[in-house]
């Protein structure tokens, strides 16, 4: 879908890769192989004429530090059910073992979700012009990445806007999770002269305490130039 003169947007379905489900009647790209190929081609068809900022829309990253990409904070490590209900202090550090074995095809440590990144890779690796961002949500924070590793230039996880998860650091440039008490979102701004900017806004509720609502002021909390032109 493109949007104004520099932008086209790219949606896809990654649960197609994840889950085992009957193709959806109309739908004209319901397997694998056919999104792929559909993805592929109009990355050629942009790259041969219009030559606009592609950014990938999916709900599962390629990249994440949150829950789902291994980390857990130490409440989750000793009490994970407490997400679910506040009084539920059982199961203890079994659980983020167990869930680092990929038994879960919505964990990054399971066969099939390498396999889709894998794919992925493969089709951006083929267009020197690597798509601009992969913008995803899935775990309960705000991650910023550079996406090299899977022929991106970036890759952005917001899922912040209403519960939250702990997350970690590692080589993320920017990430705020469930301990730093920030729900959130990100903006892309397109330019005229082709620039594209990105912040990621919290609501200025990590100065607040206890668990009284708190209304505070939203604020760009980090801010990058993800393309000069």
């Amino acid at each position: 879908e493109p949007l104004g003169r520099h932008a086209l947007l790219l949606f896809l379905e990654t649960e197609l890769w994840l889950r085992d489900q009957p193709p959806v009647e109309g739908c004209e790209n319901a397997s694998t192989e056919a999104a792929l190929d559909a993805l592929r081609a109009r990355l050629a068809e942009n790259a041969e004429s219009d030559g606009r900022h592609v950014i990938v829309l999916a709900h599962h990253p390629l990249k994440t530090y949150g829950s789902h990409g291994g980390y857990f904070g130490l409440k989750d490590q000793f009490f994970p059910l407490t997400n679910k209900v506040s009084w539920l202090y059982v199961i203890p550090f079994l659980y983020p073992i167990v869930r680092n074995s990929g038994v879960s095809a919505q964990d990054m440590s399971s066969s099939r979700n390498a396999k889709m990144r894998e794919q992925f890779a493969a089709v951006f690796a083929d267009f020197p012009d690597h798509p601009l961002v992969w913008a995803a949500g899935h775990d309960h924070n705000l991650q910023v990445f550079e996406g090299y590793e899977y022929n991106l230039r970036y890759i952005l996880v917001s899922g912040a806007g209403g519960r939250l998860r702990d997350v970690g650091w590692d080589d993320a440039l920017f990430a705020v999770g469930k301990q730093h008490r920030e729900r959130g979102y990100m903006r892309l701004e397109f330019f005229a002269d082709g620039r594209v900017m990105l912040s990621v806004i919290t609501d200025g509720t990590r100065s607040c305490s206890g668990s009284e609502a708190c209304h505070g002021q939203p604020h760009v909390r980090y801010w990058r130039w993800l393309a000069a032109q």
